[in-house]
């Protein structure tokens, strides 16, 4: 995570990848329930971890690494 901004309820993070440095924006809104995605930007796209507890993971499009940012809510 390089930063984040509050928008009506929602947080904006900048996010890049580690290993091919491309960039985008991740959007998170808090729910009841806990933090919830809304959106990406910037050649990331979202997936079920391989493995249990299957939680959502973060994937750059570009070269496929798993990106290590988390929710900031």
């Amino acid at each position: 995570m390089i930063s984040g901004q509050p928008l009506d309820g929602t947080v904006a993070v900048a996010i890049t990848c580690p290993k091919c440095e491309a960039s985008g924006t991740a959007i998170w809104e808090a729910e009841k329930a806990g933090p919830c995605l809304v959106s990406l930007s910037g050649g990331f796209y979202e997936r079920l971890a391989k493995f249990v507890p299957y939680t959502l993971e973060i994937v750059c499009h570009t070269c496929g690494t798993r990106q290590a940012q988390k929710s900031p809510i």
